[in-house]
């Protein structure tokens, strides 16, 4: 547990990069996003793929966290609560933030306040409707977007959109595959794990 959150840390069998650690965020949980959703533990095994630990943990009141869900600025604060622990533990950590669908529109939101701590982000299908993503300007922090093109939540042309002009937004499109990654998943991971493969 992170004060009142639960979490699950993912080790890799073999570490390969200590000082840095992956925070991932899950979809919406009054549509039954959490911590255990496939996109969000594929993300965390690409990860622990090429050596890196992760972290997944569940907004206010979604599993066994206890507290109280209000929505988006809950999934915020809770965020915000897990990164500043982290941080208090270990004030050198790199800390890759990722998310899927409304956890990647959490996971993006957060960069305003953390945008010094935040080495890369990763988001997978942002749901613009939460954080329009429109209004965030040019940072100096990497930034890795996926979505699928046959995407049947998310407006294609908003993803387009917001990849122009902005060089640090790195946008991959994967062929056919929707929202929820179905029969992509070993895709997805293939992607991200291809987009670090730097480390």
């Amino acid at each position: 547990m992170i004060k009142h959150l639960e979490v699950a840390e993912d080790i890799p069998k073999e570490i390969k990069h200590s000082s840095t650690l992956c925070i991932i965020c899950h979809p919406d949980p009054l549509f039954g996003g959490d911590m255990n959703n496939k996109v969000v533990k594929t993300i965390s095994e690409a990860f622990n793929e090429i050596g890196i630990k992760s972290i997944r943990f569940n907004y206010s009141n979604v599993g066994s966290s206890k507290g109280h869900y209000t929505g988006k600025h809950s999934a915020l604060e809770d965020t915000k609560i897990v990164i500043e622990e982290i941080l208090h533990k270990n004030s050198k950590v790199n800390i890759i933030l990722s998310g899927f669908s409304f956890g990647g529109a959490v996971a993006y939101k957060l960069l305003e306040i953390f945008e010094k701590d935040i080495k890369y982000l990763v988001i997978a299908s942002p749901t613009f409707d939460y954080f329009p993503l429109k209004k965030y300007s040019e940072t100096e922090v990497p930034w890795l977007v996926i979505q699928g093109n046959k995407d049947e939540i998310i407006d294609f042309k908003q993803t387009l959109d917001f990849k122009k002009n902005n060089k640090s937004r790195n946008l991959i499109i994967m062929k056919d595959a929707d929202h929820f990654y179905h029969g992509k998943l070993i895709e997805l991971k293939r992607v991200i794990k291809n987009f670090f493969c730097f480390l």
